[in-house]
């Protein structure tokens, strides 16, 4: 019996050492998941029926950012699969694999990914990880924007996961390169704040208006306590005067690292973050000392002047100010001194542009050997990359030259879409989105009034017809008494959609129904002016993110190929620049 024992203990220790022996090299080269001088191999074998099925798992704007999220009901599209996975040699049985990604990520081609280590067995990790986290870069043509701004705002102490990159193979299929994102979890806390033991909430398209309390989603942490302090949070950024705002939302929010956070998102043109987009971030309720930190995510939209959700050219370079907290923080003298001293110190000590070139040459000369097919762009992208940081300091320098730029556009509210778009009310914006003349005649002839405003952004169904391109419902609602010289909340006539959506039976119709060619939007913009901005990736991403929240597939070519004849059309009826 002992000597049955005694040669079960020695054919454990030998597999044990085979296991070391066979191993040895590929666990060397993982020590560090994270090391930011080489590119991690990862291999995934999966049923083919359920890679199929992983990848056509989608999400819509109608569940993403459908009211629900008001009452803590998130849209959670992405279900797990199991895989086998091969990480730098070292081999992981049955672990969970899912899709991951909000709407402008999303492929089913590419698809961003999940790796639970430990789907099944409990215990398995590789190095301290037990989850990966794989990003395509599908809205990041150069393909390092995550890892550059993860790392400047962890060399300027304002925390961020760490991030490297990895070349992704499904059953033998190469995917190309993709970045590898630390979770926001318990290794990652304590290493920013010392606990995490806090309450970690993610925010996506949410802020702090009454009502959106539940719109934060908790990650983990006591959900009274952290839902309490938001709801402090929102009653102080609401209601606080400005004589004593500042001292109020200190007591909530470390003011020391909000404005780190801010003046990082303003000097990297990270339109898309919180203080950009109220989307793409991390509130951490620090359990010591009961105050919210802000931590960057989604960073793959960076590196910009403007937004690409956001056609207005005249908001300020060197700040954003789209989340509320941001703003009223900015409506202060005290607030611009503070932005503006940080920024200034940010400039000073983690903006040098030297070694951020010299770095962008070390990315691509790493990963220039490992780009996949639909990848090749990525050098292109760096040298506009280069181009931005070449800029940024004398864009920002020239604009704040005589003290921060006023701007008091207030924000509003998270942006909403009905469950479902047959929901929308009144039901005529449904009809004359649709193009359906006979549900239009149906609500008008119940009393529905064809110049109803939206609540949302004053705009009226002639505006949402000529926007979807409808042109039989914009015929129908102009016989029917369309006011054509409506605007909406931003001054924006249906003429101004036409004009720059490359609309032309829909602008010919408008101008002979009396629509004013020279009419002022509230930034001074005419219609021409909207024909004949220059055609930009930003352009096209912005009616490409229109298209997808009204639910329309815009052909961006031929709509670049009608603006100049919307152009000379509205010459034509005496439309000046302004």
């Amino acid at each position: 019996m002992l000597g049955g024992m005694v040669f079960v203990m020695q054919s454990s220790l030998l597999r044990a050492l085979l296991l070391l022996v066979v191993c040895g090299t590929a666990c060397a080269q993982a020590v560090d998941l994270f090391a930011p001088d080489r590119v991690i191999d990862v291999r995934i074998t999966i049923d083919k029926r359920d890679w199929r099925s992983l990848r056509m798992q989608s999400r819509s704007f109608e569940t993403a950012l459908s009211a629900a999220r008001k009452k803590g009901e998130f849209d959670k599209p992405f279900t797990y699969f199991e895989a086998d996975v091969v990480v730098d040699g070292v081999a992981f049985e049955r672990v969970g694999l899912r899709k991951k990604g909000f709407i402008g990520s999303l492929s089913t081609t590419r698809p961003s990914l999940k790796i639970k280590l430990n789907h099944v067995d409990p215990d398995a990790s590789l190095h301290g990880l037990s989850n990966l986290t794989l990003n395509n870069n599908k809205q990041d043509e150069s393909l390092v924007s995550q890892y550059l701004t993860y790392k400047i705002f962890n060399d300027a102490g304002s925390p961020a996961p760490r991030c490297s990159f990895a070349r992704v193979t499904v059953n033998d299929r190469y995917l190309g390169i993709y970045s590898h994102v630390e979770r926001m979890r318990g290794d990652f806390l304590k290493r920013g704040f010392g606990s995490a033991k806090g309450v970690l909430y993610e925010g996506t398209v949410v802020d702090f208006f009454p009502g959106w309390e539940k719109g934060f989603e908790r990650k983990l942490g006591s959900e009274s306590r952290g839902l309490s302090r938001i709801q402090e949070l929102i009653g102080v950024v609401s209601e606080a005067s400005d004589a004593v705002f500042e001292e109020r939302v200190g007591e909530i929010v470390d003011l020391d690292a909000f404005y780190r956070f801010w003046a990082l998102e303003g000097v990297l043109g990270f339109w898309d973050g919180y203080t950009g987009n109220k989307n793409n971030f991390f509130c951490y309720l620090h359990p010591e000392t009961n105050r919210f930190h802000f931590l960057p995510w989604g960073a793959d939209m960076l590196f910009m002047k403007y937004s690409q959700v956001d056609d207005d050219r005249d908001v300020p370079l060197s700040v954003k100010t789209t989340g509320r907290l941001a703003h009223r923080l900015y409506q202060l003298k005290s607030g611009r001194d503070r932005y503006a001293k940080t920024m200034q110190e940010l400039l000073d000590t983690h903006w040098n542009e030297d070694a951020i070139y010299k770095e962008l040459d070390r990315l691509e000369a790493l990963l220039e050997p490992h780009l996949g097919r639909y990848q090749r762009r990525a050098v292109d992208a760096m040298d506009r990359l280069r181009e931005f940081v070449e800029e940024r300091r004398s864009d920002i320098l020239a604009e704040t030259e005589g003290g921060m730029p006023i701007w008091e556009k207030k924000p509003k509210p998270p942006f909403v879409i009905p469950a479902r778009a047959a929901d929308w009310e009144p039901s005529i914006w449904r009809a004359a989105k649709d193009g359906d003349v006979e549900d239009l005649k149906s609500h008008i002839r119940t009393g529905e009034d064809v110049n109803a405003v939206s609540e949302e952004d004053g705009s009226h169904p002639i505006d949402l017809a000529t926007l979807a391109g409808r042109t039989d419902a914009v015929r129908y609602l102009l016989e029917q008494g369309a006011r054509v010289n409506d605007a909406d909340e931003d001054g924006d006539t249906a003429l101004h959609k036409a004009s720059f959506f490359g609309q032309v039976e829909i602008a010919t119709m408008l101008l002979e129904a009396g629509a004013d060619p020279n009419a002022k939007n509230q930034k001074g913009a005419t219609p021409l002016l909207n024909a004949t901005i220059p055609w930009s990736a930003e352009i096209a991403g912005l009616i490409g993110f229109v298209g997808q929240m009204i639910g329309v597939e815009y052909d961006l070519k031929k709509i670049r190929s009608n603006r100049p004849k919307v152009a000379r059309l509205l010459r034509k009826s005496g439309a000046k620049m302004p």
